[in-house]
């Protein structure tokens, strides 16, 4: 496990993400691609959620930093 950070409006690279929980430490807004079909995310400190596995692209839409937990096979 490490602890995967985003700034502000960042987004990354298509990746391939392997499926598992994701507890989010920060609140926070995003728009996740996958499968070529982009969709708004938003999920507030906390909330865990099962991520299934697959490629993967996030772009960050909140105007702070981002926190998550992070696992091997990940960004």
């Amino acid at each position: 496990m490490f602890r995967v950070r985003y700034g502000a409006h960042e987004k990354d690279a298509e990746h391939d993400r392997s499926a598992g929980v994701v507890v989010f430490l920060t609140d926070t807004h995003s728009r996740v691609t996958e499968g070529g079909k982009p969709r708004d995310a938003n999920s507030k400190a906390g909330t865990a959620r099962w991520v299934e596995a697959g490629k993967v692209q996030v772009e960050k839409l909140a105007d702070q930093p981002q926190q998550l937990p992070g696992r091997q096979g990940c960004r």
